[in-house]
């Protein structure tokens, strides 16, 4: 049964999310690795430390987020965006009208 939705309009959107996410990627691994470093600050109290250990939880969190994209891939049905993709490459057939 063929599906409502489109496809390829949804990878599209996923390769969108996937090139902003390897652009904030880096960002985002700098980001943790500096956390870490702010964990060994001299006479850090308690409660500053269970702070930057949830930031650094959220960052991963966030570095994590290539996985679930893939997830989402997953489950495009591969058959339907290889029928829209050839679809698209002929374009949109205009209707004559007399």
């Amino acid at each position: 049964m063929p599906i409502r939705w489109s496809a390829a309009e949804l990878s599209h959107y996923l390769d969108s999310v996937e090139k902003l996410y390897g652009e904030a990627s880096p960002h985002l691994s700098h980001a943790r690795e500096l956390v870490v470093e702010a964990t060994a600050v001299r006479n850090l109290p308690g409660y500053m430390l269970q702070r930057l250990t949830r930031l650094r939880y959220e960052i991963e969190r966030c570095l994590s987020l290539k996985q679930v994209i893939d997830k989402v891939r997953e489950d495009i049905p591969q058959k339907d965006l290889a029928i829209q993709t050839e679809r698209a490459k002929y374009g949109v057939q205009q209707k004559i009208s007399l």
